[in-house]
């Protein structure tokens, strides 16, 4: 998340206007990337030296250290290696100068010898554990103008969701990933049904009402604002308090954002595995990823997996695994799923926090687990029917 004095935005008639860069930024970006990879390998400051200047006449200073700024996260700085800490070729360079009973290269090549080093290498790692002093790396060849740009721009709308009050998103075609990392990432979510299978409309605190851990949850509010351009569509809308005004920040499809990032394969550790596991002992079913959303109320509900078997489609379920979660979250999920009468449910639930048989949806077939989902324990309720209410639960356990 950038620093406050980063981000550019005029509050207008009650809108915030973020100072988006465009097309008519792209040259000076140009001589920015250019300037950069002329200094490739030297040290830090000299890249600091020359950005206290103007990079091009064109180039507006606070929009030069936004896009400064994400140049240096787009390379960042490598990690410290050297045969022998600076720390330890100063003490024994500086004590060598100290009795000055030696040369300037006679302390170098005896610190060198005395280290296993080559003399070059002395001079060169002296003060590598100063960040200011540390080469510049090489800036990624296909980072150019545009693509820089489009990053500053979400690191800029990501500063200022970061410090909103409030935020909605109205989303269609791809919502369920949006509502499983705003889950995932413990933020305060409602989420409402709108028409069609697949649109929703979320509302969710920001930091603003938190009293605490506020930068934690503005961090995880504006991780969000990546994913939204993986939907069909999608519309947001922050409360943001900047610079003494308030007015409310606007993003749609014509924001210029970049495009969402590949998604990951599954969210977590325990569904990667759970897949894994149930492909291999259950071959003729399939394992589908974030089915349709169901309708509970006014809300929806979002499913981890559709179960389907290959050869007769028609037998099909659905799958929800819980993991982790404290009590209250685990009530309302049951709650949700109770409401959208979900007749095929298979729910998935830690053992740790196993519900009372009476709060769960009234035809859920329910497997518990710790640590490891058990893929027999639900083939074994895929193959055994839906029966009259839930059966007992099946208990698994991870493996030894």
């Amino acid at each position: 998340m950038i620093a406050q004095a980063l981000i550019t935005a005029d509050v207008v008639e009650g809108s915030v206007c973020p100072w988006w860069l465009t097309e008519r930024d792209h040259p000076w970006l140009q001589a920015l990337l250019d300037r950069r990879r002329a200094l490739e390998g030297r040290a830090r400051a000299d890249w600091q030296t020359v950005l206290r200047g103007a990079i091009h006449p064109s180039a507006h200073p606070r929009k030069q250290a936004l896009a400064a700024e994400v140049l240096r996260r787009q390379s960042p700085l490598a990690r410290l290696a050297t045969p022998v800490h600076p720390r330890e070729i100063r003490a024994d360079l500086f004590r060598r100068a100290a009795l000055g009973d030696r040369t300037r290269e006679a302390c170098i090549r005896q610190t060198a010898r005395d280290l296993g080093l080559a003399p070059e290498s002395v001079e060169l790692l002296l003060f590598q554990d100063f960040a200011s002093q540390r080469p510049l790396p090489a800036v990624p060849e296909d980072l150019g103008p545009a693509r820089l740009a489009l990053a500053a721009n979400l690191a800029l709308a990501q500063g200022l969701v970061a410090r909103a009050s409030t935020v909605t998103l109205q989303l269609r075609g791809g919502a369920h990933r949006v509502v499983r990392a705003a889950r995932l990432r413990g933020l305060i979510c409602e989420v409402e049904g709108q028409s069609g299978s697949d649109g929703a409309r979320l509302r969710l605190s920001g930091p603003l009402v938190i009293f605490h851990r506020t930068r934690v949850y503005g961090r995880a509010l504006a991780s969000l604002v990546p994913l939204l351009r993986g939907c069909d569509e999608h519309r947001l809308e922050a409360h943001c308090a900047w610079r003494g005004h308030e007015g409310s920040l606007r993003l749609d499809d014509s924001s210029p954002l970049p495009a969402a990032p590949a998604r990951r394969p599954f969210d977590s550790k325990l569904e990667a595995r759970f897949a894994r596991d149930f492909a291999r002992h259950a071959p003729d079913w399939e394992l589908v990823r974030d089915p349709a959303p169901l309708r509970a109320g006014q809300g929806l509900v979002f499913p981890d997996f559709g179960l389907r078997h290959r050869a007769e489609p028609a037998r099909r379920a659905l799958l929800e695994i819980v993991g982790f979660w404290t009590p209250d979250y685990l009530a309302r999920k049951l709650a949700r799923y109770r409401l959208a009468r979900a007749s095929d449910l298979i729910l998935a639930i830690d053992a740790r926090h196993a519900p009372d048989p009476a709060e769960l949806p009234a035809d859920a077939r329910v497997v518990t687990f710790r640590s490891r989902l058990d893929p027999a324990a639900v083939l074994a309720i895929l193959e055994g029917g839906a029966g009259e209410g839930p059966p007992p639960a099946t208990q698994c356990t991870a493996a030894p």
